[in-house]
Parts: structure tokens; sequence; C-alpha cells
């Protein structure tokens, strides 16, 4: 008898073990979010006009932001020497003892991302319209933010939903207790069961539309008593209840805002993301302000970005060059210009004033090149910025 209580005791924490760290792995629930943040960013993508949108947040593996190694068990990157001492031990108390024990890795981006990289035959990289689009969606991490902040309102969704869906609570209980044979009444042994938390059984709650909460629950407990003839008992008890309130904090117009509203941000959010992503490609192409992207307040007001007679981007890239070409035409021109000045000067054509003039003319020129040669270097590492590229 003794054995087989125990064996049902081992068996039945065992279940309630394996049904909490399968529920509860965070693996688990980061692929059931992705898969409720895709379906609802579908959902609201049906228009043909903003149906491009997928809802994942996945990164592509030619991405530099691309996370090669475990979702859920990544390895420790580097950090500050100094930083990491806080980690170990901050205000002289020790941390989190187990920071390692995924491992550590040398790399803090895809180390496989350059081998990605459009190259020609000597080894360079090579950047046009349609190259400088692409890079700048696998790489650039604005764009990459705005994924995230339709993703999260997504989410946003899902959890204003589930507040309307059937909603489960349990827990699995086990107590033994023994009392010793000095004891009045001679020694006895007691060993309980029951499934429920804190005594709670199995609750199912259901709130309404109009406010109405509705909770079923179920109470199951089993006790063995080892005292005499070994006598054990089970009980169950079942309870359900309605509240309705009529009154303050009851109507559909109160509970049904919360949902309606999110509901309304993630399809606002579908059609400012295809919005944003176009004004994105304008802004690597030409320069132009891609505007405001999701936003999980809803809040899309504003005036449209102006264009300027300016072109930034890749374009401001050529014509930063065409300038720069220009200017280097226009100095040949003045050098060839004072060397003619000088030679009229030595046949007294021309007076001193003149020729200094002219020099004068000249080194404003090569001053302006130089000039234009800088903007265009610190012009280049910002479009390699906004493409997500390194410097180097």
């Amino acid at each position: 008898m003794r054995q087989t209580i125990w064996t049902l005791f081992l068996l039945g924490s065992s279940v309630a073990i394996m049904f909490v760290t399968q529920g509860c792995h965070r693996g688990y629930y980061r692929r059931m979010a992705d898969t409720e943040a895709k379906q609802l960013v579908t959902e609201k993508s049906l228009d043909p006009r903003w149906s491009t949108q997928s809802g994942g947040i996945e990164l592509d593996p030619a991405s530099r932001m691309f996370n090669p190694f475990s979702e859920d068990h990544p390895p420790l990157p580097p950090d500050d020497p100094e930083a990491h001492r806080l980690m170990n031990r901050v205000d002289n108390r020790k941390g989190y003892p187990h920071w390692h024990a995924n491992g550590d890795t040398d790399y803090v981006e895809n180390p496989e991302w350059l081998d990605y990289l459009p190259r020609n035959d000597n080894d360079e990289v090579i950047i046009n319209f349609q190259t400088a689009v692409e890079l700048s969606l696998l790489h650039s991490p604005t764009y990459q933010r705005q994924r995230e902040e339709l993703y999260l309102s997504a989410l946003d969704v899902s959890l204003e939903r589930f507040g309307f869906d059937s909603q489960m609570f349990s827990g699995f209980n086990s107590f033994f207790s023994t009392q010793g044979r000095l004891r009045a009444g001679g020694s006895q042994s007691n060993f309980s069961t029951g499934l429920g938390a804190n005594g709670g059984g199995i609750n199912y709650r259901k709130l309404g539309i109009t406010g109405a909460n509705f909770t079923v629950g179920l109470a199951n407990s089993i006790l063995w008593n080892f005292a005499g003839p070994n006598t054990q008992s089970a009980s169950s008890l079942i309870n359900f209840s309605i509240v309705q309130p009529f009154l303050r904090g009851g109507g559909r117009d109160l509970i049904m805002e919360s949902l309606t509203q999110a509901e309304r941000t993630l399809l606002a959010n579908v059609r400012q993301m295809e919005r944003f992503r176009q004004g994105f490609n304008l802004e690597i192409t030409v320069g132009r302000n891609a505007g405001q992207g999701p936003a999980r307040n809803g809040n899309f007001l504003g005036l449209p970005t102006s264009a300027s007679t300016t072109a930034g981007g890749f374009m401001g890239l050529l014509q930063a060059k065409q300038n720069i070409r220009i200017q280097e035409f226009n100095v040949r021109q003045l050098e060839d210009v004072l060397e003619q000045f000088n030679e009229f000067f030595a046949r007294d054509r021309l007076n001193k004033l003149q020729v200094l003039q002219t020099e004068t003319t000249l080194f404003s020129a090569q001053q302006g090149l130089l000039q234009q040669k800088v903007n265009y270097q610190n012009q280049l590492d910002t479009f390699k910025r906004s493409l997500g590229l390194p410097p180097d």
C-alpha cells in the first residue's frame, strides 16, 4: 500500500513538472508570439495597397544583425571589463553566477555577413540604386526598429484578445505529515494530494463583451491516513459564478474600448509601415526623410515631409561626386589661366595685381575642392550608417 502511494505521488509530481516545463519554456512562448503576430498582421494586410508586410521580425542570414547562435540560449558577447565586473559583483554583493552557462563568443555581429556583400572582380563592394535599397533593408537598424514596432503592436492586440478568451488556472499540491509514537494517540501519518493552485482547484474564467465574468471551479483532493486501518478518502467540489456589472465598470463601450483601440492601431500601423517602407526607399536613394513609422500609441498626425532641392542619399553621393569633378575641372582651368598670366606678366603685358588676383581665385578654388572632398567623405560615411554598414 505504501509503495503504491509513493508511486502515485512520484507519477503525479512528474506529470506536473513536465506540464510546467513544457508550458513555460521561453522558446515555446517566443514561437507562439511570432506566430500570432504574423497572423494578426496578415489579417490586417488584405488590402493590396499595403499587403507586403509579413509581421515577422526574423533577420536574413545575410544581415549584419543576424544572430547565428541559439535564440533562446545565446552565448555571452564581449563586454567592457569594468562593466562586466558589475555583473559578477555589485555593491559588495555577489551577482548571478551563470552568465557564461551558454558559452562565450568573440562576435557582436554576424561573423559571415561580409561574405554576402555584392563585389566585383577586384573584391570591391559595388553599390547602385538597387543594391543600396537591398542592403538598407538587410542591415539598417532604423528599418528593423520599425518592423519590431509593428510586431509589438500586433502583440498588443493578442494580449487584448486573450482577455476575452477562456483562461484556465490550475496547480498541483502534495502534503505529508507524521506524528511520533510519544504523542497522545500514538503515531499517525497523513499524505494528501490535491489538484489545484493553493487549494483553488482548476478554474476557468471568461470575460464577456458587456463585462460579465463567468467562472467555473473544480477542486479534487485525496487523503491517505496511515494510522490504524490505513483509510483513505477523496472529495470533489465544483462551483460556478456569473458576475455582471450594470453601472460602473460595465457596458460594451467600456469593456471593448481597449481591444477596439488596439485593433485600430494595428490596422493603422500596417498601413503606416508600408508608407514608411516606400519613404525609406526614397531616403536611401534621394535623401528625402522617410517620415514616421509605426507607433503603438496610434498617433500618426503630422505634416508630410517636404521635398528638398538638394539631393541626398545615393543620388546625393552622385551629385557630390559630380560637383567634385566640376570643381577639379575649374581648378585645372584656373591653373592654365594663371600660367598664361605669369607669361604675360613676364612680357610686361599684365601688371602684378592681375596675377595676384588670379592666384587668389585659384587658391579659393583649391580650398573649395578640398572642402568638397572632405564633405563627400563625411556624406559617404553617413550614407553607410543609413544602410547599416560600418565606415570601413
